[in-house]
């Protein structure tokens, strides 16, 4: 019986989402992932223009200037149209289940953390930052630590099977999530998780942010997190599997594929080298529009070799 075993209801989402929605919580706008690749030219215009102001966004934040944060992507969208009206909020998809389910908008700075508009020293939404990137300061919602809970209210508790009134906490994001399902929340130990993307985090006391742009900063439940993260995982092997191959091969299957290709590799020493720059790239160098590819590939090249490329590629961007 759910309701005498669930006694209370977390909500992960994904760090650098975003969606504008109106008091009522609907939603009046697509949810858009970090994967949205429009606002590219705005985020490098804005490090064009001025390196020095690009360098201060980044001190502030913790973010680096690139399209994928959504600061810069709502600097896009307003520049295209995009208009807030009275009481509009600017959420993300954690945010607005936490709404559905307890009727409040409330945000854990750590999910705020990865916005780009979130002061990292402060721990608060950035008044002149939010103006800029033409964010109303009143369309930000209120921002609570990670202890911060509310009760699960009826509508939502009929919809679910469950008892109203259980606690349910604040939307986190994915990567801070990773490092607390790993036990890492000390000093020291570092996570690594692959998914559509990869990345490799460690925890801090104090926010520490290179003095060159390169690794990204965010807010852990009471900690900083200190990573990098690449544009092209599993979803270059997706793309593999599905554009290249016409899905005609599980996954297994072209697992045993690479392997071969591996023992053929031992004598002939040419397999082809994948980019894994599909989607751009985020870590280390951060340019948006970098395109990936096969270098090398010749007619002897079969599935196994190129597929045994693309898993190479994803892991030597990950070692760099």
């Amino acid at each position: 019986n759910p309701q005498e075993e669930i006694k209370a209801v977390g909500i992960v989402s994904t760090w650098h989402n975003s969606l504008v929605a109106d008091s009522d919580g609907r939603a009046k706008t697509p949810a858009y992932l970090w994967t949205y690749r429009e606002p590219g030219p705005v985020a490098s215009s804005y490090k064009r223009e001025s390196p020095e102001r690009a360098l201060a966004y980044y001190r502030k934040t913790g973010c680096l200037v690139n399209g994928s944060y959504v600061s810069f992507r709502m600097k896009y969208l307003t520049e295209n149209g995009l208009r807030f009206e009275n009481g509009d909020r600017l959420i993300d998809q954690g945010t607005y289940l936490f709404h559905k389910l307890t009727g409040a908008f409330l945000e854990s700075r750590s999910m705020a953390s990865g916005t780009g508009l979130l002061s990292l020293r402060a721990l608060d939404w950035d008044p002149e930052l939010a103006s800029e990137m033409g964010v109303p300061l009143a369309a930000l919602p209120e921002l609570c630590e990670y202890d911060r809970c509310l009760p699960l209210c009826s509508g939502a508790a009929v919809l679910l099977g469950l008892t109203q009134g259980i606690p349910v906490v604040t939307a986190h994001p994915d990567g801070a999530m990773n490092q607390v399902g790993d036990d890492a929340l000390e000093e020291g130990i570092m996570t690594l998780s692959a998914g559509t993307s990869a990345a490799l985090r460690m925890v801090s006391d104090r926010a520490a942010v290179p003095d060159t742009p390169s690794l990204w900063c965010y807010y852990a439940p009471g900690r900083y997190l200190t990573g990098a993260a690449t544009a092209g995982c599993s979803n270059c092997i997706d793309w593999f599997a599905d554009q290249i191959c016409g899905n005609r091969y599980t996954y297994p299957a072209l697992d045993e594929l690479a392997e071969k290709a591996r023992s053929k590799e031992q004598k002939t020493k040419d397999l082809p080298v994948f980019l894994p720059f599909l989607f751009g790239e985020r870590a280390p160098g951060w340019s948006e529009y970098r395109q990936g590819g096969f270098l090398g590939l010749s007619g002897q090249h079969d599935t196994g070799a190129m597929y045994r490329a693309v898993l190479e590629g994803i892991c030597f961007n990950i070692r760099q």
